[in-house]
């Protein structure tokens, strides 16, 4: 298994994953992210086995109390290779790598017990809002820095 960051060449594997993955419009997410200025590539990687693209996660800037923040989504991984720690694979190099960088912050909208694992804590607790109506426990946040933001987060148009 090779984590690596995502290429050009990988969008159409991509694409087939994200319709595999989910049953909503995500792949047009992804193009959208991609298309705007918010996109963080450093930070947008792929697992690959074999020459094959199995596992994808994205991220592109967010402002919290303006600031920049780090959106995570989506997140996703071919069904026949779920389970089998390849998310988990994603989002421990995403953390890594965010530490290098000046966002103080990832946030996430996601499976509560999922992110724990990651030490994502209920965005609330910070006076972390989301702009849209989401259970309080899904909606998360991991500090990568010493700063500690409140407010409500604002997202790309792409997330519209």
């Amino acid at each position: 298994m090779k984590i690596r960051l995502e290429k050009v060449e990988d969008h159409e594997a991509i694409d087939v994953l994200l319709r595999q993955a989910f049953t909503g419009n995500e792949n047009e997410l992804v193009m959208k992210i991609r298309a705007s200025s918010d996109w963080i590539p450093e930070l947008t990687f792929v697992a690959e086995t074999e020459g094959k693209v199995v596992g994808h996660i994205m991220a592109s800037r967010c402002v919290l109390d303006d600031i920049p923040m780090i959106a995570l989504a989506p997140l996703a991984v071919l069904p026949a290779y779920q389970s089998q720690g390849i998310g988990h694979l994603l989002v421990d190099e995403m953390i890594e790598q965010a530490k290098h960088r000046v966002e103080p912050g990832i946030i996430v909208l996601g499976h509560p017990a999922y992110y724990a694992k990651f030490g994502f804590e209920v965005a609330s607790q910070y006076g972390v809002a989301a702009p849209f109506d989401c259970p309080e426990e899904a909606y998360r946040v991991k500090w990568t820095g010493k700063t500690r933001l409140s407010g409500v987060v604002s997202y790309n148009s792409a997330f519209d």
